[in-house]
Formats: C-alpha cells, structure tokens, sequence
C-alpha cells in the first residue's frame, strides 16, 4: 500500500528495489504462485475486506491478460512441482471449506471441512496435507490428511501446554516439519517443528512476529516483524 490502494511487486531477495506487477484502481493483494509456477494467483476488489467484492484472479507470467477464476474472498495455496495440487478456502458458518482450485476453471469439490473456525493453515509441498491452526485449540497444530480426509494432533511439548496461543504455520520446503509462530506475553516466538511435535527456538522476544514464508530453496526464511516502542515524557512546572 503505497498509492492509497494495495498493489503486488516483486523483489530479488538480494536486492533492496522492488517492481510493480499489478497495480490499479483497485485493492491487489495476496499473491501466489500457481503449481507450475506459470500463473500467479491474486484477490482483487474495489476495497480490501469489502464483502461481496473480491475476485480471485489468475494472471500468466510470461505475459498475457488477468482472468476471473471465482467470485468471493478466497484463500489459497498451491503445492510445488512436480506436484499440480492447489486448494482454496472460505468459511461458511463455523467452518471452513476446503475447496480443489482448478488454475483454469476456479474452486471445484469440497475435499473436506475444518472442524471448527481456522486461524492459518499451510498446504504441504507434496498437496497432500493441510496443517492448520484452529481457533478453539491454539496450543496445537492440526494435520488434515486429502487422500483420506482424516486428521491428527500435532502435540508441540511444553509448547502446547503453557499457554502459548499458536497463530501462523507454514510447511518446510522439504515437507518434512512446519515453521509456526507462538504468541506468549512476553512476546511472540518463532518455532521450527518437525512432525514428531519436536520444537526448537528460531527467533525469540518480539513484539508480533507474523507469517513465515520460507524460500523454494529452504536456505532463508522471510517474515513481517513489529515491533512497539512506548517513549515516557516528564513534564515540569505545570
């Protein structure tokens, strides 16, 4: 957001100036890659979080015009190759609703449902597991199986039992661990977990830590940091 409306760019992540992609009269935002990496996914609207306004768009990157896929405030991530797997979600009710995302034809069948309201979730490398983060229970992390539509808890140790309030996850490149954010008191932490629940510290004290993102390559990990600063002014002979 640097006109007053939400545009996309893109960055080299050893350079320091970025690119305008998609820019407009619109709200651009939450891009993605398709699983190909030939398409990139976007949610467009007239203004961001306005209901009943966004479209989830699909635009080729070797050139060519943005098309409609679907109506409505998607989420949505792809798999990476060789796997072609992309999913969408939206809630409806308490619920969110995964949905199979056909890069040509838009949110097909219903794959399966969350059991309660959703946090994050993370789609797995190979598509075939969406990690997730359930409102209801934030000291666990929830591994719904496609092929079978079944799930299982993800215990995180002494993690999920002080009463650290988990908020964003996503998947190692590799597929084999998870990268999750815990929020506590004294601030929020940066865990790497693998599958057996095992977490170790990554970055730790921070103010709101949010939304890991790691590269393809699994050698760097980007994330959005806030930090608060509170100044104390004295002032005499009132």
């Amino acid at each position: 957001d640097r006109t007053g409306k939400s545009s996309i760019y893109r960055q080299e992540i050893d350079q320091r100036v970025s690119e305008q992609v998609i820019a407009g009269g619109e709200d651009y935002y939450a891009p993605r890659l398709s699983a190909d990496h030939n398409s990139l996914f976007y949610t467009a609207a007239a203004r961001r979080g306005a209901p009943g306004q966004a479209r989830l768009m699909k635009m080729p990157l070797d050139g060519g015009s943005a098309s409609v896929l679907a109506t409505g405030e998607y989420e949505y991530q792809c798999a990476s190759p060789p796997s072609k797997v992309c999913i969408a979600s939206q809630p409806k009710g308490n619920q969110l609703m995964f949905y199979a995302l056909d890069p040509d034809h838009g949110a097909g069948a219903v794959p399966l449902a969350s059991s309660g309201p959703v946090l994050d979730w993370s789609l797995s490398p190979d598509g075939q597991q969406i990690a997730l983060i359930d409102r209801k229970d934030q000291e666990r992390v929830q591994l719904l199986l496609l092929g079978n539509h079944t799930a299982r808890t993800l215990d995180l140790g002494k993690w999920s039992h002080v009463s650290a309030q988990l908020q964003f996850v996503r998947w190692f490149p590799n597929g084999r661990g998870l990268y999750v954010t815990a929020f506590l008191p004294s601030g929020t932490t940066l865990l790497s977990v693998g599958l057996d629940g095992n977490a170790s510290v990554l970055s730790q004290g921070h103010n709101w830590l949010c939304c890991p993102i790691p590269a393809p390559n699994g050698k760097l990990l980007g994330y959005s940091l806030t930090q608060i600063q509170r100044d104390l002014a004295l002032i005499e002979n009132l």
